[in-house]
């Protein structure tokens, strides 16, 4: 163990073994909250009925898409106001938190009124229309302490308190889903509430010795302008994400929707590394733009997409396996569609190395434009292409979604952003041989042969990508130190 990590610190300067550290936390955190999930499918499926578990998860949408607008977004400028030498951060953080106290006020108000109209075109009782209600507003103090925590980098933090919420509202949902003799759904939902509740009050304990109680009204309208267009972009991103599950529940069914939802759950793996480098790699990126310090940049950002294809390029092999493990038989014709949701997840990846660039520079309106044209254009080609081709169409138009998003974003911040520190041929190399190799596993059917020479096959496979990024990364080390 001790060679291995001073092999490590050989070929990884400082800065990237920080931030491999990052990503090592909230890659075990998230993998360890969506284990949390997997597990929970085969334990709420038997004891709620299909529409008590339905219910859950279109409260819980709902209640996302209200803590996005409760938010306001302003948990996106916290990385950014972190970074800023010439800011009191104190007194931002009691500035803004005064203001969304103030307009959840008057938000939620008028929203009661409604209350009834608007369960009903969601096809909700009022009843759990509330209950989305309140575990989004528990779920606001929560998510501006985590926007805190990835900017200040305390990653470990971040991931036990994400670990502990998930474990614990699991627990006690599933045993007071066993105490109810009906409406058994409303045992996960309180759960969520009450566990939402004891968060927060430990997330208000650790923002208020943040804060410094002083208003500070610029700050306050800095955050409006970078925040606000970013509205669109939340809201289009969860559109992104889900309603193309909706769309497929609508035009074939809810046993087209089930495996395609599984196939994404599988796929999700590869999400779940996206996102963990992505929330240790921008505060990295903030700080280097901040300090002027361009040069590292681009080999930064190739490493952690060789990091990213390795692992893209695992699950690809392995997803016959991973399936197997997942679900029984009457599930594994939704197998073809899980490459296509990990190169999906990979252009994603594409997209967050650049779009990081126009946060930094607070030009989020037209980030906010580029998210909706994709949302917009993913909603436009699954009414056109499930009806034809069947459910597996829903996976190549989020990938054609997610590839606009990476490209339009790209020509942003090279050509009117003026970011050309990070060019698209040097990412060139590693998805060449990515591609390779994945036509490589389909060409020679490997897939097909038993299952010790298979798996052979693949580990090979993995083993010359992994050489190469070896090889890569100690020749870029090498050239720098000239």
């Amino acid at each position: 163990m001790a060679s291995v990590k001073k092999l490590i610190k050989s070929i990884w300067n400082k800065e990237q073994r920080e931030l491999i550290g990052h990503f090592k936390n909230y890659l075990m955190g998230n993998f360890a909250t969506r284990a949390l999930s997997f597990i929970s499918i085969p334990i709420l499926t038997r004891l709620l009925t299909t529409s008590e578990y339905g219910l859950i998860s279109t409260i819980n949408s709902t209640a996302q898409v209200l803590t996005i607008i409760l938010v306001l977004n302003f948990n996106s400028y916290i990385a950014r106001k972190y970074y800023d030498k010439d800011s009191n951060f104190g007194s931002f953080m009691f500035t803004i938190i005064a203001f969304l106290i103030i307009y959840n006020v008057v938000f939620l108000s008028s929203i009661y009124f409604f209350k009834d109209i608007i369960a009903g075109f969601l096809n909700q009782t009022p009843k759990l229309f509330i209950i989305a209600i309140i575990t989004s507003v528990t779920s606001i103090f929560i998510t501006l302490y985590y926007a805190y925590l990835q900017a200040s980098m305390q990653s470990k933090q971040y991931s036990i308190i994400a670990f502990l919420r998930a474990s614990l509202g699991l627990v006690i949902g599933i045993v007071w889903i066993i105490m109810l003799d009906s409406d058994k759904h409303l045992g996960r939902l309180y759960a969520s509430i009450i566990v939402n509740v004891i968060f927060s009050i430990y997330a208000v304990y650790r923002i208020v010795r943040i804060c410094e109680f002083k208003l500070d009204v610029c700050s306050l309208k800095n955050t409006f302008s970078y925040s606000i267009p970013l509205l669109p972009h939340a809201l289009s991103g969860f559109i992104l994400s889900q309603f193309d599950r909706i769309i497929i529940n609508q035009l074939n069914g809810s046993s087209d929707a089930g495996l395609y939802s599984f196939a994404y759950n599988v796929g999700m793996l590869m999400y779940i590394v996206v996102l963990s480098l992505n929330k240790s790699w921008t505060p990295i990126l903030y700080k280097k733009l901040n300090e002027k310090d361009t040069n590292s940049i681009s080999s930064h950002s190739v490493n952690n997409t060789k990091i990213v294809l390795l692992c893209a390029l695992g699950l690809i092999l392995f997803a016959k396996e991973v399936v197997i493990i997942m679900a029984k038989q009457s599930y594994y014709s939704a197998l073809p569609l899980v490459p296509i949701v990990v190169i999906g997840y990979v252009m994603y990846h594409f997209y967050t190395l650049y779009v990081g660039f126009a946060f930094y520079k607070k030009n989020t309106t037209i980030v906010a434009i580029i998210t909706i044209i994709a949302s917009v254009l993913n909603v436009a080609l699954n009414y056109i292409y499930i009806p034809k081709f069947g459910y597996i169409a829903g996976a190549y138009t989020t990938l054609v979604s997610y590839a606009v998003m990476f490209i339009l974003n790209y020509l942003n911040s090279r050509y009117l952003l003026k970011y050309r520190m990070l060019k698209g041929r040097s990412l060139l190399p590693c998805t060449i041989l990515f591609v390779i190799l994945a036509l490589v596993f389909y060409v020679l059917e490997l897939d097909t042969l038993n299952f010790v020479l298979r798996v052979i096959g693949k580990l090979v496979l993995i083993a010359v990508y992994g050489t190469y990024m070896y090889f890569s990364v100690d020749r870029a080390k090498n050239k720098s130190s000239n």
